[in-house]
């Protein structure tokens, strides 16, 4: 067979269809140094611009947020703590008022019964409270 002769279209060009301009390869294109600075770049020079571009504003986004992320993390312990400091603070400042109150004198009468104590009428308080935060969560929830 190594003594056979090719009969492909490559070997025998004269059995090829197409000119002979059809057939010559393309010219490389020169690089963007060599080139003038008058002359617009190619398609291929500025589709890589716009991914470089693209990629560099991508992980522009990504540090960003990374950043952000990290100062509300930051920001979010020292904020909760103030918050449950400061509730703590105004329970015990509420403790030490209402054992203060003068209840034989302000205690009211609902619906023919007198509290014997200010603590029975901060029980349905706190049990409403409870209710419309337990509502407002279910509702957040559904809204997502």
């Amino acid at each position: 067979m190594a003594r056979k002769k090719c009969t492909c279209d490559q070997c025998n060009a004269k059995d090829a269809p197409g000119t002979g301009e059809e057939k010559t390869p393309l010219k490389q294109e020169e690089s963007p140094r060599s080139r003038s600075d008058s002359e617009p770049p190619s398609d291929i020079e500025q589709q890589k611009t716009e991914a470089v571009t693209a990629a560099r504003a991508g992980l522009l986004c990504t540090a960003l947020t990374a950043g952000i992320e990290a100062i509300l993390l930051a920001m979010e312990r020292p904020v909760t703590a103030w918050a449950l400091g400061g509730s703590y603070k105004s329970f015990l400042a509420t403790r030490l008022l209402v054992g203060m109150i003068p209840w034989s004198i302000m205690a009211p009468t609902i619906w023919g019964y007198t509290p014997s104590s200010p603590y029975e009428l901060m029980v349905p308080v706190g049990a409403v409270a409870f209710a419309v935060g337990g509502m407002l969560v279910f509702a957040k929830r559904k809204a997502l």
